[in-house]
């Protein structure tokens, strides 16, 4: 992710001085790392191949029904990682629904555009026992202040597919530059291994900035999961603690009329780290199709940003 280096001198006169660690970072130089071969590259001693599994509750939760303004499903969720090589690794997540209602709402989508999110309903009405994602990932350097990922399998709850990207960040800059890609189609409402008629190409530009006090101002513009163009602006705090907060709206080239009531889409979101994994939420007064982006896993800047300071 980085290099680091600090001088001897430094070590050896802050060796004694209370809390030397936090000393020590003001003599630190922290700059790219080259994309070493593997042939070339310290790599930790039986450190490849691992396997790692979890298991434990899950909840997910809609609201803003008129019927029933909060509603939720609980369940028993089983998710392993496997990786066998530097960069690369299979992951998947399965649930079991014990208990919820979220699939008992009779609301259906009166959306003019395709159902992308607005068929959520289904997906919970018919998915008990599930299939959440099953993925392949690799992740690499193409050179020193680039980064690359490529994904493929079933990405999230909804959609299946191929998905890349690119990202630009040198260590010294407060500035990032990153292009993200994806072919995908529709699962099924079971969320099982089968796929529905439609597909989509859709992808962003996507710029970051450090504005400062751990602010990042984030611009994604591009073509989303309905066909529909515009960009997302975003704002994230990020504190010491790990916890990161923010909020986000995005406009795009469907009018208010056809998007309807709330006339573009808004959120708020919040990441808390959780023995070195994230647990992820975003807020939506109403969940609409306009402006829908694929959930990623293994995003570039989130990743990069838990192993560098920010600038």
């Amino acid at each position: 992710m980085s290099k680091v280096s600090i001088p001897r001198t430094a070590i050896e006169t802050q060796e004694f001085v209370p809390n030397a660690s936090n000393a020590l970072l003001s003599y630190a130089n922290i700059g790219d790392a080259a994309p070493n071969a593997p042939e070339n590259a310290f790599i930790t001693p039986n450190r490849f191949p691992r396997f790692s599994w979890s298991i434990g509750p899950y909840v997910r939760t809609s609201f803003f029904d008129p019927d029933r303004p909060i509603r939720a499903d609980v369940g028993i969720e089983v998710s392993a990682l496997y990786r066998f090589a530097p960069g690369w690794v299979v992951g998947g997540e399965a649930r079991q629904r014990i208990w919820g209602n979220i699939g008992d709402s009779r609301r259906t989508s009166n959306s003019v555009l395709p159902h992308v999110r607005t068929d959520a309903v289904l997906y919970a009405r018919e998915g008990d026992t599930t299939l959440e994602n099953l993925y392949i990932n690799k992740q690499w350097k193409p050179s020193a202040d680039t980064f690359a990922r490529i994904t493929a399998g079933y990405l999230e709850q909804m959609y299946g597919g191929l998905s890349t990207e690119l990202l630009w960040k040198p260590a010294d800059s407060p500035l990032g530059l990153g292009i993200e890609a994806n072919y995908v189609k529709k699962r099924d409402f079971n969320q099982r291994f089968g796929f529905q008629d439609y597909d989509v190409f859709t992808g962003h530009a996507s710029a970051y900035y450090n504005v400062g006090n751990n602010y990042v101002a984030e611009v994604d513009a591009g073509r989303y999961l309905a066909g529909d163009y515009g960009a997302t602006f975003s704002l994230t705090r990020e504190f010491a603690n790990g916890w990161k907060i923010g909020g986000f709206f995005t406009l795009t080239d469907v009018s208010s009329e056809d998007f309807g009531e709330g006339s573009f889409d808004k959120g708020l979101f919040f990441n808390i780290p959780i023995y070195g994994n994230f647990i992820n939420y975003a807020w939506r007064p109403l969940t609409k199709d306009p402006g829908a982006k694929l959930n990623r896993k293994h995003t570039l800047h989130d990743l990069l940003v838990r192993f560098r300071p920010l600038n």
